[in-house]
């Protein structure tokens, strides 16, 4: 049996994620391919012929589509030129408060949102807690100097998928890269 794990890309046809197992499992099960989908992502199986077989597939990463919010412009530029520096991530937007994400997020989505906790107007909390009201599925990073484990359980309970201080930028490298795996990232 053939199980491939794809993600819908916005406005695009389906593109695939990664490839989870491909195997034969067995005789007598061939047929029509059926689908389920699983928190975003959709996984195919298809019914291949009755003897085992074992095959590698080539899958192109897929990239990530980025929203920065921060209220400080060197910190935006600064996480824009740190996730821009991997392959396949991409800053499309960028957010100077809550406000302005919340409404940024409604007109197009993103793959994944690096958020601050404090900011003029809204602050991260309520605009993370806004955004994923409208949609639960969203991935969403907090970089914060106020790093606790009281923020950890309200951002938690407003559907952050990770946390992570600023003093070690490196950090939200590894937080992004874990929250677009379908983990979660705390850190503090």
């Amino acid at each position: 049996m053939l199980h491939i794990l794809t993600r819908r890309s916005y406005g695009q046809s389906r593109s695939r994620l990664r490839a989870e197992r491909l195997e034969d499992r067995g005789a007598g099960q061939s047929g029509p391919r059926s689908r389920e989908t699983l928190m975003g992502y959709e996984r195919i199986t298809l019914k291949m012929h009755q003897r085992s077989v074992r095959q590698t597939a080539t899958v192109r990463p897929v990239g990530a589509r980025i929203l920065v919010v921060d209220d400080s412009a060197l910190m935006r530029r600064s996480l824009r030129s740190l996730l821009e520096s991997q392959d396949h991530w991409k800053v499309c937007d960028e957010a100077a408060n809550g406000q302005e994400a919340v409404a940024k997020y409604s007109r197009a989505n993103f793959d994944a949102t690096v958020i601050d906790f404090q900011m003029p107007v809204m602050d991260g909390l309520e605009a993370a807690k806004q955004i994923t009201s409208h949609s639960p599925d969203t991935l969403i990073l907090m970089v914060t100097m106020h790093a606790s484990s009281h923020l950890e359980a309200e951002a938690r309970k407003v559907g952050i998928r990770g946390l992570c201080g600023k003093e070690d930028i490196r950090c939200v490298v590894e937080g992004l890269a874990t929250i677009l795996d379908n983990k979660t990232y705390f850190r503090n």
